[in-house]
């Protein structure tokens, strides 16, 4: 279940964005919802996104509403008509695929962006470390990574322009011209912010790296011969700068109206250039309606993006492929599940019933027989267990995995197993 840059405006994602540090927490309040579910999640400037691994078979429909409502308790609203019309959900199949494309990037504002590969493997992981992801989901999204790494290795989807970095200098280049020598302001220093910076090195410009922690923005600095300051420099960095980039992991504005304020009337006229690619936004989208200051975010840089699908058309194609490939895969590995769960419940079932009918004859007319020869009619049971169940569980083992839906599904109806059909599988692993 989630929301992402396609149909949404800026504003509701950053509402619904969950914080590094809050993300944890909103796993537990999840899987603590769902009885124990394989939970994780993906937030992102572009998407936020919930998956759910039902473990314990609550059901689809109830899984969705338990997530929504959770979502909307995060943002502090009780019932939000906007996400509600802008949440989609999958299942099943349908549900592991997005995964795929999500993780290979096929689903990002810019096709063939690298950043996704590593926000997804970060999902991954914090899940994982906080031990809420689970076999099952945790086999999927390690799927996922896999197929998209074999998107990037083996198909040329990664060539041209491909972040929204790269898109972000495009426009300050469009703006102001050529950036040889323009003062250029980037405010944070992760990933985008680092992103950028190597666009901007090549053009030329002039860089002042300016963050709140000073490791950081001292080693970004120094990787690209930028300059370094602090945070509490920013209004009076401001003031020259032609360009300004910002990027942090904020979760207000960091470039406030006031602030914006000052700092123009400091600039007498000279107009100022403001690119926020965070999410939540670092600028109060006031901050757009001062003269002679123009402030440009995600949503803005969506509309100026061009992906190169015509250009990149046989990439997209050739990864698409990769796509197909591993969700066959994958479709293998959950027919084969559903086989194995069939198989040991078809052994477990034989045993019970044997096992009951001797303990009542051992109860009854054979009540005085000695422990030794009970012991040996167990064992004697016991291997009757193994080659009654022995045909039908070779059988099953030697089907294509196709063939094996059917089947399990026909054992689980004959025998009364506890066994999940292979499409309940499917939707339990998504």
């Amino acid at each position: 279940m989630g929301i992402s840059h396609r149909g949404t405006s800026v504003a509701l994602r950053e509402r619904y964005a969950v914080p590094a540090d809050s993300q944890t927490e909103f796993l537990k309040s999840v899987q603590s919802a769902l009885s124990g579910a394989g939970v994780a999640l993906l937030s992102t400037c572009n998407r936020v996104e919930v998956y759910v691994h039902d473990g314990a078979n609550v059901g689809a429909d109830q899984v969705a509403g338990v997530v929504l409502q959770l979502l909307e308790a995060h943002a502090g609203l009780e019932r939000d008509a906007e996400l509600r019309e802008a949440v989609y959900v999958h299942y099943g199949e349908t549900a592991v695929r997005h995964a795929f494309r999500v993780a290979a990037s096929l689903e990002s504002m810019v096709v063939g962006e690298p950043q996704i590969l590593g926000q997804f493997k970060e999902a991954h992981a914090r899940a994982e470390a906080s031990a809420m992801v689970g076999p099952t989901l945790g086999r999927a999204l390690r799927a996922a990574l896999a197929a998209a790494k074999r998107v990037r290795t083996e198909t040329a989807i990664g060539e041209g322009q491909v972040s929204i970095a790269s898109v972000a200098v495009d426009l300050a280049r469009g703006i102001v011209g050529a950036l040889r020598g323009r003062h250029v302001l980037c405010v944070g220093a992760g990933a985008m912010a680092e992103s950028a910076l190597r666009a901007m090195q090549h053009e030329g410009a002039t860089i002042t790296v300016c963050n709140r922690g000073e490791a950081q923005r001292t080693a970004l600095a120094e990787t690209f011969g930028a300059r370094a300051v602090p945070l509490s420099e920013l209004e009076i960095q401001m003031q020259s700068a032609d360009v300004v980039v910002v990027s942090t992991g904020s979760a207000g504005y960091v470039l406030s109206l006031e602030m914006a304020e000052r700092v123009m009337r400091k600039r007498r006229g000279r107009a100022l250039f403001v690119i926020d690619v965070a999410v939540p936004r670092n600028v109060d989208p006031e901050v757009h309606r001062l003269e002679d200051v123009y402030v440009y975010n995600v949503d803005d840089l969506e509309r100026r993006v061009d992906d190169g699908s015509a250009r990149r058309g046989d990439a997209v194609q050739a990864a698409e492929l990769v796509v197909d490939q591993e969700i066959a895969a994958w479709r293998t590995w959950v027919h084969e599940l559903g086989a194995k769960e069939a198989v040991v419940l078809l052994r477990a079932r034989v045993s019970e019933v044997l096992t009951a009918e001797l303990e009542r004859t051992l109860a009854g007319r054979l009540k005085g027989l000695a422990e030794p020869e009970r012991e040996a009619l167990r064992v004697m049971v016991d291997a009757m267990a193994s080659k009654l169940s022995h045909g039908p569980i070779s059988t099953l083992k030697g089907m294509p995995a196709e063939a094996q839906a059917g089947a399990v599904g026909l054992l689980t109806e004959l025998f009364g197993l506890a066994a999940v059909s292979p499409n309940q599988s499917s939707e339990r692993a998504s």
